[in-house]
C-alpha cells in the first residue's frame, strides 16, 4: 500500500518547509526536502517508511 502525501508550502518568505522521510525499522532519513512559499510537491510513503514535515527560517538550516 502506498500514501501519497502532498504538501503545499504556504510561509514566509524567510521560511521554508522542510520534508523529511524515515526508515520506521532504522531511523535512517531516506530523503529530505526543502520547498518554498507556493511551491507543491507530491511524496510516495509505502513499506516502513514515515514523513515529517515542518517549517524552519532559512538562515537556521
Amino acid at each position: 500500500m502506498t500514501t501519497n502525501v502532498t504538501v503545499n508550502a504556504h510561509c514566509a518568505e524567510d521560511t521554508e518547509v522542510y520534508v523529511e522521510i524515515y526508515d520506521k525499522e532504522t531511523g535512517i532519513m531516506i530523503e529530505t526536502d526543502y520547498l518554498q512559499n507556493k511551491d507543491t510537491k507530491v511524496y510516495y510513503v509505502y513499506d516502513n517508511r514515515f514523513i515529517r514535515i515542518g517549517e524552519i527560517k532559512k538562515n537556521e538550516i
